[in-house]
């Protein structure tokens, strides 16, 4: 008789939300070509796994002083007869049907197969496919069948494992931002988040504040030269041993992070000359409007709020570190769990020059490209339950946000003005 061979066929992403605590359903089925016919006589059972694979990668930067010393191994998909391998990776769900050949499809090509359903219920709060510098999270089914003679067979398949929100996501106005110091004024808006190739958050700028200084000849003026924006990700890994309620205490854990631009971008205003108002000529501050679109990468997971609050803590989901060390008895010794928490922040820098004018013609006389930086940060956070996301700009003087500070990477002149 010939050797049997197995099919696992299911989708290639499953969407779990985090919002509604309810468990997802992954319907897929197993077949068996009838030119590899099973047994008639003895039962034939099939079990389906979800199992999941956490890699812990080379720690670069450490924020308490503990290191790895030897970073787990990651066993990776790479051909079909790997697939038995994973018998020893995290398993998150275990199925179990039994199958048995049936005389109906009995086809002299062998052109069908015999096929058998199957549903799992996924439960939620999965923390998603991951790919970091520090760690990587990814998610397979496997199917193991065992014939009546204790022969195993083995197939796989990846599963990309994304988070889907229950509603299109909102942004919340934000508050104004000022500075000690300074007269500048900066308020943001943002508009509906724009689903396409990339997600795009429209986004509007007031500055109000830039001086106007009214001198005997000449009146200088305080010009935003360019805005240039960047959406920063910040991953914060916690490994170590967990307890019995599957946390990782923080007595026993390590904590390392990194910080990486996943997508920037600017946007140069073009400067009018309106000096034959003469309201403008005794003005002490004026104002400018600016849009500019914010590019996320595709499949952008952003965090909630409230895992964006304990980041500085362990938390619930850890994730098995999958594979094992050269010493048998080291990996029977340890065992290493880890979680991984990945945040966005979208930093605006506004490029501040000065433009001096001929107080009775109007006409430049001196043009100063850039003197000034000011830069907020906005963590991108998403509001629990109700799915909306909030872009919430930080003072300057709050940690982790920058502070005004001169500009010396300038690349190119700024543009000409236009007449009215």
């Amino acid at each position: 008789m010939k050797r049997t061979t197995l099919k696992l066929h299911a989708p290639s992403e499953l969407f779990t939300s985090d919002d509604d605590g309810c468990n997802s359903c992954l319907a897929g089925y197993i077949s068996v070509p009838l030119s590899y016919p099973l047994p008639f006589t003895s039962p034939t059972y099939v079990s389906i796994f979800l199992i999941r694979v956490g890699q812990l990668k080379t720690v670069t930067r450490v924020v308490n002083g503990l290191v790895p010393r030897n970073p787990l191994g990651f066993l990776q998909f790479k051909k079909k007869s790997d697939w038995r391998k994973f018998e020893e990776a995290e398993k998150l769900i275990e199925h179990v049907i039994q199958v048995a050949s049936t005389e109906a499809h009995d086809l002299s090509d062998g052109s069908t197969d015999e096929k058998w359903n199957y549903d799992l219920l996924i439960p939620p709060n999965l923390p998603p496919t991951t790919n970091t510098p520090l760690a990587a999270i990814s998610y397979a089914l496997v199917a193991k069948l065992t014939t009546a003679d204790g022969r195993s067979v083995w197939a796989g398949q990846e599963l990309r494992v994304l988070r889907r929100r229950l509603v299109n996501p909102s942004f919340r106005q934000c508050s104004v931002v000022t500075f000690p110091r300074s007269s500048l004024i900066i308020d943001i808006r943002f508009s509906e988040l724009l689903f396409g190739p990339k997600p795009t958050i429209p986004t509007t700028v007031q500055l109000k504040g830039l001086k106007v200084v009214t001198g005997r000849a000449d009146i200088k003026r305080t010009i935003l030269r360019e805005v240039r924006w960047e959406v920063q990700e910040t991953g914060v890994l916690v490994f170590g041993e967990t307890n019995g309620l599957k946390h990782i205490p923080a007595s026993n854990a390590s904590r390392s992070e990194y910080t990486h631009r996943i997508s920037r971008g600017r946007s140069r205003p073009i400067s009018r000359s309106s000096f034959e108002d003469s309201a403008n000529k005794h003005m002490g501050s004026a104002e400018v409007v600016e849009s500019f679109d914010v590019f996320l990468p595709t499949q952008t997971d952003l965090a909630n709020a409230t895992a964006y609050l304990r980041t500085s803590a362990p938390h619930a989901h850890p994730v098995f570190c999958s594979g094992g060390r050269s010493s048998r008895e080291s990996t029977a010794n340890l065992k290493q769990w880890f979680t991984i928490q990945v945040q966005h922040k979208l930093q605006v820098r506004f490029c501040i020059g000065e433009d001096t004018f001929d107080i009775k013609t109007g006409a430049l006389v001196e043009r100063r490209d850039v003197q000034r930086v000011y830069s907020i940060v906005c963590p991108i956070v998403m509001r629990e339950r109700r799915a909306q996301i909030s872009l919430c700009p930080v003072d300057h003087s709050v940690e982790g946000a920058f502070g005004t500070g001169y500009e010396t990477d300038w690349e190119s002149p700024p543009p000409p003005y236009l007449s009215n």
